[in-house]
């Protein structure tokens, strides 16, 4: 997600319609090579169904269901700092 989130031409490469599927799992192979398989494998079915340009909500929906089965409250802190 980070990748595609951050990188230009990743997205650009990931979003164009005229690269065959079986040149970009190719692609996959080298740049994620040294993931889990597990992981890999995740990234491979994304790019099958052709839901890697989805990855973002994917992400977010797996740490909701992540969160809530492991009983974890995501919060975000506000805090105000006196300079003087």
């Amino acid at each position: 997600m980070e990748l595609y989130n951050t990188d230009k031409e990743f997205k650009t490469l990931v979003d164009h319609p005229l690269i065959k599927r079986e040149d970009f799992f190719e692609f996959a192979k080298k740049i994620f090579g040294e993931l889990e398989e597990s992981s890999l494998n995740i990234i491979f079915y994304l790019i099958e169904k052709d839901r890697l340009s989805s990855i973002r909500g994917i992400v977010a929906e797996y740490l909701k269901i992540y969160y809530a089965k492991n009983q974890i409250l995501d919060v975000e802190a506000i805090l105000r700092m006196n300079l003087t």
